[in-house]
């Protein structure tokens, strides 16, 4: 079997591919509208998972460390996307 193929027991699965979603979503959605904030929640979503990722692994912690993943991720999407031209940014007042 070549290693480009789908192997379900690779993937993440479950609430942790949940809340790497929501932290994708919160963080696109914070970055376009306040950018200064954004960076600084991608910051911290960084700084939990690698904290999480280098610690233990055990439980309801790598919940917590693919929630900080998902921001920063979703930061650093949104600063490519705004960069490029594909993503407005809408400076608050």
């Amino acid at each position: 079997m070549s290693p480009a193929s789908y192997d379900p027991k690779s993937a993440v699965q479950g609430p942790a591919a949940a809340l790497t979603m929501v932290g994708l979503a919160v963080a696109l959605g914070v970055t376009v509208y306040r950018p200064t904030i954004g960076l600084v929640v991608g910051g911290i979503g960084a700084l939990v998972a690698a904290i999480v990722f280098i610690g233990k692994r055990k439980g309801a912690l790598v919940l917590v460390a693919r929630l900080g993943l998902g921001l920063a991720v979703g930061t650093a999407l949104a600063y490519g996307l705004v960069a490029l031209g594909i993503l407005p940014t809408i400076a608050a007042p």
